[in-house]
């Protein structure tokens, strides 16, 4: 079964039975407010090179009155041999001229190894390119970034000009055991260590201890905060303590326990701080976990701590609705609403599917009415695709990367990787969302800016669809 909106573009070798949707196209409406009409404010249009690969995407909105469609924005992508992006362009549309205008644009090099080496990100000034920002990237010989080191244009020397760079470490596990950001002292022309992360880990090499140290100068590194993880001896994750340097020794400030069910499945978060007054931990929030007998999530309940009736009480609740395929059709978020004692609609998702299970619609609702009983905001994306042979050889292994939640929830997100890399997630439209690097292993990121709807994410030449809820 294919995961979630999981949509694979990738280098078509040979073709298979199976199949995958490619979208070329996707329709955009909005809802009249308060009502079930929707109307027709533009679409996105994708092309590909012969390898898979996503070239272009041409987004253009709807004029009611002509009924034509006017160019708004594109992106032109270009690839090397290997598949690899190495530079792509975004251009807006001038309604004066009827031309396209160049507005930024981003350029990649990669080693033999496929490592990225250099990042340039450039923006249209004057007719000409300009510099804005540059990553550029040393690995060690087993492909662990070692070295990132962050540049700005400098627009009154017209050369780039140091910020920060980050300095890794490993162990011989390969393991990220140091980090230290360094700063830039333009004055001086050296670079200043800022903070330091020192890692620890066990023979499983699951990360137990983490310390994190700010630079005291000229006194050198002085500590600032700790966390501690334990396991199960099935290896799930079972408790966090967080601690705070305090007048020279460590104070415990929190407290993270993780329950699970007979499937291995976590049931119950629970997060505790540390009341001074009482000298112990106390509740803070918890979130319960619920699942369907295929074992996919149905409910997650949040619940926050209430000192004063020394119990529990809701605040946030999320719902999920599958198909007989076990496909997500409708998620739901839900506030509590203590005065009418209730649950009250807050914002959501609805799905539809193809008979091979490709997302053909996407429905939005948001920023509840509950006097008018409406969504405010309300939208729909129909999605046209082309039906592409996809070889058993092409389809990204799980072991060499992947992204979940899938849907992302509560605006973060972890994203394995077998090797140190890069990755960019960008809107339907084109807009960079995140991007950064990433260790070898597993790595947290937060979506924050994102709001509910479909993202690309791309590692390297590989591309998924991710899902924002």
């Amino acid at each position: 079964m294919k995961n979630l909106l999981l949509i694979i573009i990738l280098a078509i070798s040979s073709f298979a039975a199976n199949a995958e949707c490619r979208p070329d196209t996707a329709f955009k409406y909005n809802y009249l407010t308060g009502t079930s009409i929707k109307e027709l404010t533009g679409r996105v249009i994708y092309t590909y090179n012969t390898a898979g690969n996503q070239t272009s995407y041409l987004v253009q909105n709807w004029q009611s009155a002509t009924s034509t469609w006017q160019n708004s924005s594109q992106r032109i992508a270009v690839f090397n041999a290997a598949g690899f992006e190495t530079e792509y362009t975004g251009q807006l549309w001038n309604t004066t001229s009827n031309t396209w205008v160049n507005d930024s644009r981003y350029s990649f090099v990669y080693d033999a190894a496929n490592n990225i080496l250099e990042q340039v990100y450039q923006t249209w000034v004057g007719g000409a390119w300009q510099g804005s920002t540059k990553y550029n990237y040393t690995y060690n010989a087993a492909n662990k970034r070692t070295l990132e080191v962050l540049q700005y244009w400098n627009t009154t020397t017209n050369a780039w000009q140091n910020n920060n760079k980050t300095i890794v470490n490993y162990d011989a596990a390969n393991n990220n055991v140091e980090s230290i950001t360094q700063g830039w002292d333009a004055t001086a022309m050296a670079w200043n260590n800022n903070s330091r992360i020192s890692r620890s880990y066990d023979a499983n090499n699951r990360e137990t201890e983490y310390v994190y140290q700010g630079w005291n100068n000229p006194g050198g590194w002085e500590n600032s905060s700790r966390g501690t993880t334990t396991y199960n001896t099935g290896g799930a994750r079972i408790g966090d303590l967080g601690y705070q340097w305090n007048l020279g020794s460590w104070v415990l400030t929190s407290r993270t326990t993780y329950t699970y069910n007979t499937d291995a499945l976590i049931t119950e978060y629970l997060y505790e701080q540390y009341d001074n007054s009482t000298m112990t931990l106390r509740n803070n929030f918890r979130t319960l976990t619920t699942y369907t007998a295929s074992k996919q999530i149905e409910t997650e309940t949040g619940q926050s701590w209430e000192l004063a009736s020394n119990s529990w009480l809701n605040y946030s609740l999320r719902t999920r609705t599958y198909n007989s395929n076990g496909m997500l059709t409708v998620y739901l978020e839900q506030n509590w609403n203590a005065s009418a004692n209730s649950w009250v609609n807050d914002q959501g998702t609805t799905r539809t599917y193809n008979a091979s299970n490709d997302v053909i619609s996407w429905e939005f609702y948001g920023d509840w009415n509950a006097t008018a009983n409406y969504y405010n905001s309300h939208s729909y994306d129909e999605y046209r695709c082309t039906q592409i042979g996809v070889g058993i050889n092409d389809l990204i292994p799980e072991s060499e990367w992947n992204i979940y939640p899938n849907p992302v929830t509560a605006k973060a997100a972890t994203i394995y990787v077998s090797k140190s890399t890069d990755y960019s997630i960008t809107d339907l439209m084109g807009k960079v969302i995140n991007e950064g690097s990433l260790d070898a292993g597993v790595n947290p990121i937060e979506l924050n800016t994102a709001s509910a709807g479909i993202y690309i994410i791309r590692i390297g030449a590989q591309v998924k669809k991710i899902v924002v809820e």
